[in-house]
């Protein structure tokens, strides 16, 4: 039995990065973009300071590569993160063809592992 839904997706993607949802405060979403894991919040614009903590334990961790509020509301906000080195390889693979349910759960299983 998987310990991840293949339908939650964020959760796989987070878990890369040894972080959890309730890391970020006011988390909505995560994917993939190139070589990037990001991860959408409302913690963008006058929200900073309400998940100020939070964002600064974020900016510590070694894949952070920055933060960037959405252009058509203000009040969201993308965190970036590189792809860590452990899993660059099947995140490539996920970010070529994100449709494909055996790659996520290969991912899954690698991080289960680990």
């Amino acid at each position: 039995m998987a310990a991840f839904s293949m339908t939650d997706r964020p959760t796989i993607l987070l878990a890369c990065l040894g972080l959890h949802r309730e890391d970020f405060d006011r988390f909505r979403s995560a994917g993939l973009v190139s070589d990037y894991i990001w991860v959408e919040t409302r913690c963008g614009g006058d929200n900073r300071q309400l998940c100020a903590s939070a964002l600064q334990r974020l900016t510590t961790h070694p894949c952070w590569d920055g933060i960037e509020d959405d252009e058509e509301d203000s009040t969201y906000a993308t965190c970036w993160f590189r792809f860590p080195s452990a899993y660059q390889d099947a995140l490539v693979q996920i970010t070529h063809h994100p449709d494909d349910a055996t790659a996520w759960q290969h991912l899954a299983d690698r991080i289960m592992l680990s």
